[in-house]
């Protein structure tokens, strides 16, 4: 990250949750890590967790299930966080 100060901007949300979202390979986990970091809250990443919980790849998923059924997987499992307090959430890039 070129300007590590612009982490500053991120202690307002210090006790709220943060969703990351944008294009595949755009750098939310990334992100998401070094904002976790900072701000001392917990990571998730929805595409590891969808593969952590069914045990297949994101790719396996698509191939058996089709793009309908990966996302209502998807939709699943971002709703299983919901709920959850202090958090950092980098969503699918889809």
């Amino acid at each position: 990250m070129k300007n590590p100060n612009i982490l500053k901007n991120f202690q307002k949300y210090k006790n709220k949750n943060i969703a990351l979202i944008g294009h595949m390979g755009s750098g939310k986990t990334s992100v998401g890590k070094l904002i976790a970091k900072k701000l001392k809250l917990k990571h998730f990443d929805s595409d590891q967790l969808i593969e952590k919980y069914t045990k297949k790849t994101i790719n396996q998923i698509f191939d058996s299930e089709g793009e309908s059924g990966f996302r209502i997987i998807e939709e699943k499992t971002i709703l299983n966080f919901i709920n959850k307090k202090n958090i950092v959430l980098s969503l699918g890039g889809g």
